[in-house]
C-alpha cells in the first residue's frame, strides 16, 4: 500500500500544479515566492519520479536471480556470484562477482539526474523564502 502511495502521489500531484501554474501564471510572474514555490514542487516531484525508477532496478526479493539472469555474456561459467548490494538512496543494485567484477543494474543516469534535481529543489525553495520573507520585510 505505502509502494503504491509513493508511486501515485507524483502522478497525481504534478499535473495538478502545472495545470493550476499554466491557468494562473499571470499571478505567479507576480509573485516570485509562489513562482519558487511552484518550481521547488515540480522539480521535487520530477525528483521522485526519477527516484522511484531507479527502485524498479532495484529487487530487493530477487535480487540474486536477478543478478545471474542478466550476467555479462563476456564472463565464463566458472564466475559466480558472491553477494548482491542493494542500496535505497541512491538506488543501487550491486551484484558482486568472485573475480572482483561489480555490476550495478540501476541505469547510470538515475544518480546524477536525482542529487541535480533535489539541488534545484532546495535552491528554489531557498529562492523562494528569500523572496517571501523579502516581501514581508517591505
Amino acid at each position: 500500500m505505502l509502494f503504491f502511495l509513493l508511486l501515485v502521489s507524483p502522478v497525481v500531484v504534478l499535473p495538478l500544479v502545472l495545470v493550476h501554474a499554466v491557468y494562473s501564471y499571470r499571478k505567479l510572474l507576480r509573485r516570485p515566492a509562489r513562482l519558487c514555490s511552484y518550481a521547488a514542487v515540480l522539480i521535487g516531484g520530477t525528483a521522485h519520479l526519477v527516484f522511484l525508477r531507479g527502485l524498479t532496478h532495484t529487487p530487493i526479493v530477487q535480487g540474486t536471480t536477478r543478478c545471474v539472469e542478466d550476467k555479462p555474456s563476456w564472463m565464463g561459467e566458472e564466475v559466480r556470484l558472491l553477494r548482491y548490494d542493494p542500496k535505497t538512496f541512491p538506488p543501487e543494485a550491486n551484484c558482486v562477482w568472485d573475480d572482483g567484477t561489480t555490476v550495478d543494474m540501476v541505469p547510470g543516469y538515475i544518480t546524477p539526474t536525482l542529487y541535480t534535481l533535489l539541488s534545484l529543489t532546495a535552491a528554489c525553495a531557498v529562492v523562494g523564502l528569500f523572496f517571501l520573507l523579502r516581501t514581508r520585510r517591505s
